[in-house]
């Protein structure tokens, strides 16, 4: 007998092998899915026991710098001190050009000689003002 010869003659066996193996193909990734998925919510147990333990021992959560921790048991501390007025500048001497940022054209409809200024140097103005 030829392999050729036993598949023709029972075609539904067959096609019994390849559902069988497709159920198992299905049963098989749904139980790995369901293993990450319980190993995924084991981790998350153990990190969180882990912190807690770690948060009872040290008072403060794992992962956070010392530093931290050590910064926000200090800030709850009190200390007394003087208050003094120190006088203090700071220059910087440098050398450029200083260009407006914006520049407006002033075109007066009359002639005539300015007799006052009644506004302070830095002062805004509106149309209107006087």
């Amino acid at each position: 007998m030829s392999p050729n010869t036993n598949s023709t003659a029972n075609p539904n066996n067959n096609t019994e092998d390849r559902v069988r193996a497709n159920l198992k193909k299905k049963l098989r990734k749904k139980r790995i899915k369901r293993l990450i998925t319980w190993a995924v919510v084991v981790v998350i147990l153990g990190i969180a026991v882990f912190s807690y333990q770690f948060y009872k021992t040290n008072g403060r959560m794992p992962f956070t710098s010392a530093d931290k921790a050590a910064a926000e048991q200090a800030a709850t501390a009190t200390q007394e001190t003087t208050v003094r007025e120190i006088e203090f500048s700071q220059t910087i001497d440098i050398s450029g050009n200083v260009e407006a940022f914006e520049t407006q054209k002033v075109v007066f409809r009359s002639t005539g000689a300015v007799t006052g200024v009644f506004v302070e140097e830095g002062v805004q103005v509106k149309k209107g003002d006087l």
